[in-house]
C-alpha cells in the first residue's frame, strides 16, 4: 500500500458485494472498480465477537 499513499494517510472501504458479483470484482480493471463500490444499508450489518 505504501506506492500508492502516504504512510500513515492509507484510504480503504469495505467492498460488499452479491454472491453474484465476486468474480466480477476480481477480474475488473481498475476505473471499473468503483462500480462496486456502494453503501450497504445499516440494518444489514451486525457486530460479531468472533
Amino acid at each position: 500500500m505504501r506506492n500508492y499513499h502516504q504512510p500513515d494517510n492509507e484510504k480503504r472501504m469495505l467492498c460488499f458485494l452479491h454472491d453474484d458479483e465476486y468474480e466480477a470484482w476480481l477480474s475488473a480493471p481498475a476505473n471499473e472498480s468503483r462500480e462496486f463500490l456502494r453503501q450497504s444499508p445499516s440494518e444489514l450489518m451486525t457486530i460479531s465477537s468472533n
